[in-house]
């Protein structure tokens, strides 16, 4: 087969010879052939058929001109050459991903013996061996000016995605990309929740990770606001337990002035702080492990971050366990510009706006109702461009495709200024726990709202 490795390729030679009689010729300037490199080069069977066909339709439009007594013109002539380039040229990307996906298996198998992806001296191998093959038009530096490039594509595909979250590395955003990707991924940290959609908006990362809600303090509206603002979807989620340890440089409690933190992870430990260090400063930092850098150098100051952050940065664990609640645990959102194939058991997110009257979150809320679906979230968000007027994220127990969520999303946007679906993912196994003690049954919802009709003129 051609390209059957992550070396070998196909060339095609002018003159034509049959495919019997096809052996590579050597192209002056190329550098010095050997053996193992000359038996590098396989024929194409496929890339040759495409080019007979080719020349097949050209001289039968020929003979037609001929036929009618009309002498082909210069147009004609180009025609030809356009329509024997194209189907050359699609040949050539079913080749190359053919190629690719070789790649890419050479690459998860080399991963798993634990062996290095890229290897240079084999592409130079490659390279040479192409360069001889060659008795085209092609020279040897326009096949390594082309072949560098496609190396450029394999040594992406092979290695995995680039996926940004927040950083710096230690946190446990990170923890949550490495538990949905693996470690074989391109690990961009930043510096915030709002560079982390940035750099998926750029193009300098395919993915991103980001919190978006704890169990203690609640939704991470921010990351709510960017997916809306920025036009991502949520693909995926990871939820994991979050346990924080007090850590410092010196490891002594005494002569503690301040506590450094995410502000979440702050508001997570609010009563072992009171009761422990009441007198110590509380200074928000953009991450855990921003904290625990700052606090590797700053004298008098502990980090709040987990304990495998504490021995990143060689910090000595004062405390372990200090947040107020056991149960403990974070949602973290997988983010990126388009969404993942859909799966039963996913969860679907969307934003509505609705206009400021009684009985607006009803109507909204009514056609899911009527389809039994079950709302596991509401968050809202006033707007910004009316006073006193929200926006509201929904989160929905159910496949997007699914044909009752369809249908009530059809039914929904009458009810509704705007209505956007922001992204489905599964449920984790943390989520599921959740959603079983504090999901909503709708139904159950409207007939407490109808019950009390004060209550229903207040939505």
């Amino acid at each position: 087969m051609p390209f059957a490795s992550d070396a070998s390729c196909a060339c095609s030679k002018t003159p034509r010879r049959s495919s019997a009689s096809r052996r590579p010729e050597r192209r002056t300037g190329t550098p010095a052939s050997s053996a193992h490199r000359i038996s590098l080069v396989q024929p194409c069977p496929a890339a040759d058929e495409a080019i007979d066909a080719a020349r097949f339709h050209r001289t039968e439009r020929e003979m037609t001109d001929l036929s009618i007594g009309r002498t082909p013109t210069p147009n004609d002539e180009i025609a030809r050459h356009r329509t024997a380039i194209m189907t050359i040229d699609e040949r050539l990307i079913a080749l190359l991903n053919e190629r690719l996906d070789h790649a890419q298996a050479i690459g998860q198998v080399k991963r798993s013996m634990g062996e290095r992806v890229h290897q240079p001296a084999r592409e130079q191998e490659i390279l040479a061996s192409l360069g001889e093959c060659s008795s085209g038009p092609l020279t040897y530096s326009h096949v390594r000016a082309i072949w560098t490039e496609i190396f450029r594509i394999s040594h992406t595909l092979q290695e995995g995605p680039t996926v940004a979250f927040l950083g710096p590395p230690g946190t446990y955003t990170e923890d949550a990309m490495h538990t949905h990707f693996g470690h074989s991924v391109h690990a961009l940290p930043c510096d915030s929740i709002d560079a982390v959609f940035c750099a998926i908006d750029a193009g300098s990362a395919h993915y991103g990770v980001v919190p978006i809600e704890n169990s203690t303090e609640g939704t991470i509206m921010r990351t709510l606001d960017l997916v809306l603002d920025k036009s991502m979807q949520i693909f995926a989620e990871v939820a994991l337990p979050i346990s924080h340890c007090l850590m410092s440089a010196d490891g002594r409690m005494d002569g503690i002035a301040s506590v450094t933190a995410h502000p979440q992870a702050l508001g997570q430990c609010r009563r072992w702080l009171d009761a422990n260090l009441p007198h110590a400063e509380r200074a928000p930092a953009a991450s855990n492990a921003h904290a625990a850098r700052l606090a590797n150098t700053a004298p008098g100051m502990a980090a709040i971050a987990s304990r495998r952050t504490a021995a990143r940065y060689a910090l000595t664990v004062l405390a372990a366990d200090i947040q107020d609640e056991r149960l403990n645990s974070t949602r973290f959102s997988i983010i990126g510009k388009h969404a993942a194939a859909p799966r039963d058991d996913e969860r679907t997110l969307i934003a509505v706006e609705l206009e400021n009257n009684t009985g607006a979150l009803l109507r909204c809320l009514s056609p899911l109702a009527a389809r039994c679906l079950a709302v596991t979230r509401i968050d809202s968000r006033p707007l910004k461009s009316e006073l006193w007027a929200y926006r509201f994220f929904i989160e929905i127990g159910c496949c997007r495709h699914h044909p009752n969520l369809l249908d009530a999303l059809h039914e929904l946007r009458t009810a509704v200024t705007s209505l956007r679906v922001l992204g489905a993912y599964a449920a984790t196994a943390t989520y599921g726990e959740r959603r079983a003690q504090r999901g909503i049954e709708i139904p159950a919802v409207l007939r407490a709202i109808n019950q009390d009709s004060s209550h229903a003129n207040r939505i």
